[in-house]
């Protein structure tokens, strides 16, 4: 299965966390067990871009780098729900004539990462 979005990430902000409506269904639990394998403690992962990206690298593929103008970006590719407003989440955090935080589709990322200037 792939995905139907991919979001670029400034290389800068995937240590940042996922927007809140994202890791409702995107995040996962982390559990502590005790020596017996009892479980202990339970705790809902809100998780950054670059964990976002590693936890499904083997669904979706891993996180791709790219280079532009001396910034570096990092793609990630995921699937992602327009009914529940996830993509309108991600839309939230562009920044007005930048790159952060674009939704591309396949054709659109592929040239991006074959270094085409697809702003053009």
């Amino acid at each position: 299965m792939r995905g139907n979005t991919y979001i670029v990430i400034p290389a800068s902000k995937k240590a940042a966390k996922i927007p809140a409506k994202i890791a409702q269904r995107l995040g996962w639990d982390e559990v502590e067990y005790d020596e017996e394998g009892k479980e202990i403690k339970r705790t809902k992962k809100h998780p950054t871009w670059d964990e976002l990206g590693q936890r499904f690298k083997s669904q979706f593929g891993g996180i791709r780098r790219v280079e532009v103008g001396g910034e570096e970006f990092d793609i990630i590719e995921l699937e992602l729900s327009y009914i529940k407003g996830e993509v309108k989440e991600v839309l939230k955090l562009q920044k007005s004539g930048k790159k952060d935080f674009l939704i591309l589709n396949q054709s659109e990322a592929r040239a991006w990462l074959e270094g085409e200037d697809i702003f053009q």
